[in-house]
């Protein structure tokens, strides 16, 4: 069983003492903070199926709202393993749905090479769980439909994502407290870095870094979302180099969700390009290092698509490939990492080259036998 700590703005969809949690996000203008907080009690899944796991199997605990209550942060706090993951979704994940991938995370990047072992903490906001909307056809039944939806509700939830990072702090400062020499990461995929870039430019600048680790991966946010100076008015994730001690962006050029976003938004995404290159390197917060994950399929782009590629999207691959795994619970667990030293980058991280055109970009490769280390579904 594992145990995943959630916090989420989501509407009460169904009272306790059993809830479920809606798509609408709780007023934040009211008195009252917005968040819920309580813990999920996930099967351990069976081999490298994560959809061998029913989300009705999934026990929810509900245990407090505003503030974690007492019983929360300690428990957290004395979770087996020393490594706290705050976990943030991206689009169409029911509340339930994130749970459990939260729960597939703690499990699959436990069993890196390098493990990263420890409590979950999940913050869902309110997505609708929902691929198409079918009052829409075609290409505008996920991008002018839900998704514009889940990207409404993403960008609504800044107050209580600011809410949550104050909150955060004393339970960083309890987990740190009882776990010496423990690391704390936290990782956006897709979606949800739209989510945090938002609560960032809001949130009061802390005087150390919260996390060791922040990571982007699959950005759905604008590309120059991480200058050094952003574009004023817009979100920014920018203000993540005050937030911890170093940031990591991965990208993969032939993402075709952020294809798809892009087209939608009118400009290319920070996951599907990365930062903007400015006179043969970025122009990035000092602490700020880059991933190419472009390799990370056996495909070569999205028009030859192998029906058997676990990734065909070429956006889950953080999740999909045990490689790219590793090199992340490298990052999560602060081995190596020198953004203007590319030979020592390569030699602690066992797929990574240096890109010699991009001052500052390292790329992944394939590595020998990558047909064989490519999970099924």
């Amino acid at each position: 069983m594992t145990s995943v700590y959630y916090v989420t703005n989501r509407d009460l969809a169904e009272p306790m003492p059993y809830p479920e949690y809606g798509t609408t996000v709780v007023d934040p203008t009211g008195a009252a903070n917005p968040l819920r907080w309580g813990v999920a009690d996930v099967p351990t899944f069976a081999g490298d199926d994560e959809d061998r796991v029913g989300t009705q199997a999934i026990g929810l605990r509900e245990t407090a709202q505003g503030l974690p209550d007492a019983a929360w942060t300690s428990a957290l706090a004395g979770s087996q393993g020393n490594h706290l993951l705050v976990y943030v979704h991206g689009f169409n994940y029911t509340f339930r749905d994130a749970i459990r991938r939260s729960a597939w995370l703690s499990q699959w990047f436990g069993r890196a090479p390098s493990p990263v072992s420890g409590p979950i903490v999940c913050y869902s906001f309110p997505s609708s769980g929902r691929l198409l909307d079918e009052n829409q056809s075609s290409f505008d039944k996920i991008f002018n439909g839900s998704y514009r939806q889940d990207y409404q509700n993403a960008t609504n939830s800044a107050p209580a994502v600011v809410a949550l990072l104050a909150a955060l702090q004393g339970v960083v400062a309890g987990f740190r407290k009882a776990n010496p020499g423990g690391r704390v990461t936290l990782l956006a995929h897709s979606l949800g870095n739209h989510v945090l870039a938002n609560a960032l430019g809001q949130a009061p600048v802390p005087a150390v870094p919260l996390f060791d680790r922040i990571i982007s991966v699959a950005g759905d946010e604008a590309q120059d979302c991480v200058a050094a100076a952003p574009p004023v008015g817009s979100p920014s994730l920018t203000a993540a180099a005050s937030w911890a001690r170093a940031v990591y962006v991965y990208y993969h050029e032939w993402d075709l969700a952020l294809w798809y976003s892009g087209n939608l938004h009118g400009g290319d995404r920070l996951g599907k390009y990365g930062p903007s290159v400015v006179n043969g390197g970025y122009d990035l917060p000092a602490n700020f290092r880059v991933v190419n994950c472009s390799t990370a399929s056996p495909s070569p782009g999205p028009d030859s698509l192998p029906v058997d590629d676990p990734d065909w999207e070429h956006h889950q691959y953080y999740r999909l490939y045990p490689w790219v795994r590793d090199d992340l619970a490298l990052v999560m667990n602060g081995v190596g990492g020198v953004i203007d030293d590319p030979a020592q980058d390569v030699a602690n991280f066992p797929n990574r080259r240096a890109a010699g055109q991009v001052v500052g970009r390292i790329n992944l490769y394939d590595p020998p036998g990558l047909a064989s280390s490519i999970r099924q579904r």
